[in-house]
């Protein structure tokens, strides 16, 4: 998971002025969205295009070109993140950029690839560490509780708890059976237990 965990720290961003362009950061953390609501890996450009437009209009209001959702989807790749459809076959521009109206027309899929999906799915509070230090790495404090919102994250320790009471005490009744587990579960089962005991405490 820390191998993980230093891809996502290690996406390279480009600069102008001093000040990062959000593309691919936004783009991951709406994916990260995604893998906590257990949606499917790849994910159409048309309805990326649809919803990062929305996320860029909304959190990245002096960000230059916010209708390029196509640079993100292309270069991510180069991170060893994500995976474009048919990838190799597809166009570019001369600096490596994607072509918004061919992966459009051509019903293009992209996500995480598949060992970081299978990861994610099954290790909430590593999508929850990942997009936190994203967020502090990139965005004001004031921003974090708004765009963990609009991409379907819980905003908070607490709601992440309650979010999750059910599956801690099935895991908690699997770990009393001594069913087998996968090692990711036992973390999963301290880090919930963690939040439960800080949120009976007030």
């Amino acid at each position: 998971m820390k191998d993980i965990e230093l891809l996502f720290q290690n996406i390279r961003t480009h600069s102008e002025n001093g000040k990062p362009f959000l593309h691919k950061p936004l783009l991951i953390i709406f994916a990260l969205g995604q893998c906590y609501l257990e949606k499917r890996r790849m994910i159409p450009f048309h309805e990326i295009d649809k919803r990062l437009t929305n996320i860029f209009h909304k959190f990245y209001p002096e960000g230059l070109e916010k209708n390029n959702t196509h640079y993100p989807f292309g270069r991510l790749e180069n991170d060893k993140i994500w995976e474009v459809e048919n990838s190799q076959y597809l166009s570019r521009t001369s600096v490596g950029h994607l072509l918004k109206k061919e992966l459009i027309e051509k019903n293009i899929h992209g996500g995480f690839t598949e060992n970081i999906y299978q990861t994610l799915i099954q290790d909430k509070a590593l999508i929850m560490n990942i997009t936190k230090q994203l967020l502090n790495k990139f965005f004001p404090k004031k921003q974090h509780d708004d765009i963990k919102e609009s991409v379907g994250l819980p905003q908070d320790e607490i709601q992440y708890c309650k979010e999750n009471r059910q599956i801690l005490q099935l895991l908690n009744q699997d770990s009393e059976n001594k069913n087998p587990m996968h090692p990711n579960k036992n973390g999963f089962i301290t880090y919930l237990n963690s939040l439960h005991n800080l949120e009976a405490s007030g």
